[in-house]
């Protein structure tokens, strides 16, 4: 089969590229061919090129119009001002898509969210099957009522002009719905059956995109609590004051030697990272529905995930690892349940146990298959 892919911007510290490429390599090694649209480039995306050269894939240059400074707005307002301009996509690129359908004739074309699928407006019915992805449900509480109501609307409208809404965690799909927006529920969960457990030191590893409301000082009072675990705070820092703040509170607790700060790396340098980590901390930030990059890249390399209710993962992690790997936004929680680990080596055991059999049911031939029963209805 033929399958486009469309993602607005390629951008090497978003989730959504790493999503959409992970797709991609499960299509690819179902013995499907793949192409890739983005309609821009951040400037950070040589971090993940290095990940696309499997694949056919194509950057569509910026066009800026009304519509990118219309976007750029909402971004800005959607993430508290921690966007650039080099961290959106032309609107306007993804006109392109119409051309290259026509052209092309893809089975399947695959938008990795709503503000990828413009094009499917435009689509003739039953060109190709076209799919999206709801990674966080489409609420946009933060915002304004009229643009809320706005993108709501959008929502809707991409939602009827595509065959099916793909959500990737339950939550995402339980809170869709509530606003009209059905889906399909898919958990966005595969995993390459080559990697295998390695020997961990006692690491903690954190992996995001530090906006503020990602609260990187959350980490703190945890780092305190686990004298004997060294931490990795990998990521991008939009707002370098948050970073420098930081850096500040960690040199006047004494705690600056135990934790080390990586930025502007490869994927391939942060999968070594994973490799060695024992653990993967993350914590909610706003309406955040969807499946964790970091929390999913921890289980592919074995580390045990730890991380907050207010999760969408959170079902997931209890129901395939354990309960207990999902506590309250509360650090001494976070330490406590590492504590508990560290002091029982047999209970390390079975959660990596648990992990292996997630590996084997949650494979990328799994997924795919699972995907076209949706699409065809088998």
């Amino acid at each position: 089969m033929k399958i486009l892919m469309l993602e607005n911007n390629l951008n090497g510290h978003s989730g959504t590229p790493k999503y959409l490429i992970k797709i991609a390599e499960a299509f690819l090694e179902h013995g499907d061919e793949i192409n890739i649209l983005f309609f821009s480039e951040s400037s950070d995306s040589n971090n993940i090129k290095d990940m696309l050269k499997k694949f056919n894939y194509k950057i569509i240059k910026e066009r800026k119009s009304i519509l990118y400074y219309l976007q750029l707005a909402v971004i800005k307002l959607f993430e508290s001002n921690s966007f650039n301009e080099d961290d959106i996509g032309g609107l306007l690129n993804q006109l392109t898509t119409l051309k290259y359908i026509k052209k092309n004739k893809p089975d399947i074309v695959i938008a990795i969210n709503i503000f990828s699928a413009l094009s499917f407006i435009f689509l003739p019915k039953g060109c190709c099957k076209k799919l999206v992805y709801l990674h966080e449900a489409p609420l946009f509480e933060e915002l304004p009522s009229l643009l809320r109501f706005s993108l709501r609307f959008y929502a809707r409208v991409i939602h009827n002009k595509s065959d099916y809404f793909i959500s990737a965690s339950d939550d995402t799909y339980a809170k869709s719905n509530k606003i009209g927006i059905k889906s399909i529920p898919l958990l966005f969960i595969s995993f390459d059956s080559n990697i295998k457990y390695l020997e961990k030191e006692n690491i903690i590893l954190m992996d995001s995109r530090w906006t503020t409301e990602r609260n990187i000082f959350f980490s703190i009072k945890i780092i305190e609590k686990l004298r004997d675990m060294k931490f990795i705070v990998a990521g991008y820092f939009p707002d370098k004051k948050i970073k420098e703040k930081y850096l500040e509170i960690l040199n006047s607790e004494k705690l600056i030697e135990r934790v080390q700060i990586v930025e502007n790396f490869t994927e391939d340098y942060l999968n070594e990272l994973y490799k060695k980590s024992k653990y993967v901390i993350r914590w909610g930030g706003f309406h955040e529905t969807g499946p964790s990059v970091s929390v999913l890249k921890g289980i592919n390399y074995f580390c045990i995930p730890i991380i907050s209710e207010n999760l969408g993962f959170s079902k997931f992690i209890k129901e395939e690892i354990s309960p207990e790997l999902v506590v309250s936004m509360k650090e001494e929680d976070f330490a406590e349940i590492i504590n508990k680990i560290e002091r029982n080596n047999n209970y390390y055991k079975q959660l990596i146990n648990k992990i292996e059999n997630i590996h084997i049911k949650y494979s990328n031939k799994n997924y795919v298959d699972n995907l076209l029963n949706i699409i065809y209805k088998k």
